[in-house]
């Protein structure tokens, strides 16, 4: 059993009456109070499926198979690559240093794809489970969320770049039936 608590230690002050500054310049995204709205950056009506920051550029891969880059100083798209995936199977990204992984389910198990920052697949991982909801890379290993209908449960895999199973947790208490995650 988990039980997940916050506190706020200290609030930087500002004038509420004034709107966020932009953070121009920095790679450190902007922040403002908790829950505020920064920036919205609409990509031609497509949704996203997953979302990865490199240092530098939000990088979203979306509904039209294309793995997009955007530069959030300057506002503007800078790359977008057709993917040789399908999106309608696909849910979570991340981003390794090297390779976006991304996730998607099929009927005989899930796969998380590498994908270079021109848009190749350059790898493949066969995965155990069936609907994976999300993706993450924790700066040595890529872990993976997939739902097992079977046991009514949202488990949670460590896996190497290599796909070697490393361990499995069942979060079904802690998420419910599915979403994304970071570390």
């Amino acid at each position: 059993r988990f039980n997940i608590e916050f506190a706020i230690v200290e609030q930087a002050e500002r004038d509420d009456q004034s709107p966020p500054e932009r953070n121009r310049g920095h790679t450190v995204p902007s922040r403002d109070d908790l829950g505020d709205g920064i920036a919205q950056f609409n990509f031609d009506g497509e949704g996203w499926l997953g979302l990865a920051w490199d240092g530098d550029l939000m990088w979203g891969f979306s509904t039209g198979s294309n793995l997009v880059s955007f530069d959030p100083v300057e506002e503007e798209i800078v790359d977008n690559f057709n993917v040789d995936l399908d999106s309608s199977l696909t849910a979570g990204m991340a981003y390794d240093g090297e390779l976006f992984w991304i996730g998607v389910s099929g009927v005989n198990g899930g796969q998380i794809f590498g994908v270079d920052r021109d848009g190749n697949v350059v790898e493949s991982i066969n995965l155990v489970g069936f609907l994976i909801t999300g993706v993450a890379f924790d700066g040595q290993n890529i872990w993976y969320s997939s739902i097992n209908f079977e046991e009514d449960g949202l488990l949670i895999k460590q896996i190497t770049r290599d796909g070697e199973y490393l361990q499995e947790r069942n979060c079904i208490n802690l998420f419910g039936r599915g979403g994304g995650f970071d570390f």
